[in-house]
């Protein structure tokens, strides 16, 4: 986990206050201490989504000639960022946490000059967290080359708060239709 700093757009180490609150939620030996269980995995399709171009780099390729497995997570933080700079939003003191992340690999993705995209919608919102399901994308077959959902949560200070009715409102108009 590497908490981003939306001010200047810099990485930023946890406060004291934030690894509190992960300790806090910690088994003696480090687990997590709440259930994981599973994000089920909800195919976005044509639904109302961000869609962010994605060019890969050659240094995201490995030596067996595709994508390195945990560059997704890269691509789809991109593409959460890039759909929340699009908000046009401006969130002094506010961060967003990524709680949990599960990503599944489709297809292999070789480097090429057409871009692929990260398409990201809203499976699910709560009162300070979301649920963001993306898909990494060739544009021109359709084919999803990886899946992967986010749990992310808002935060002040290191401290869960409630989504402000802007952020709420663009995140809706991300949102999966209901099952």
């Amino acid at each position: 986990m590497c908490p981003l700093n939306f001010d200047d757009g810099t990485v930023r180490r946890f406060t004291e206050q934030e690894r509190s609150w992960f300790a806090a939620r910690a088994l003696a030996d480090g687990r997590p201490g709440f259930p994981l269980g599973r994000i089920r995995h909800r195919a976005i399709g044509a639904a109302a989504a961000h869609r962010h171009p994605l060019q890969v780099r050659w240094s995201d390729v490995d030596r067996y000639g595709h994508v390195n497995n945990t560059t997704y997570l890269e691509y789809f933080q991109e593409g959460r960022i890039q759909a929340l700079l699009d908000t046009g939003m401006d969130m002094p003191g506010l961060r967003i946490m990524v709680a949990r992340q599960d990503v599944e690999y489709h297809s292999q993705t070789e480097p090429r000059r057409r871009p692929f995209e990260v398409v990201s919608a809203v499976q699910s919102l709560g009162v300070t967290s979301s649920v963001v399901a993306q898909e990494m994308r060739d544009v021109e077959t359709g084919t999803v080359k990886a899946s992967g959902r986010t749990v992310q949560v808002l935060t002040r200070d290191g401290v869960p708060v409630r989504m402000p009715t802007l952020l709420r409102a663009a995140a809706q108009s991300w949102m999966l239709p209901a099952e």
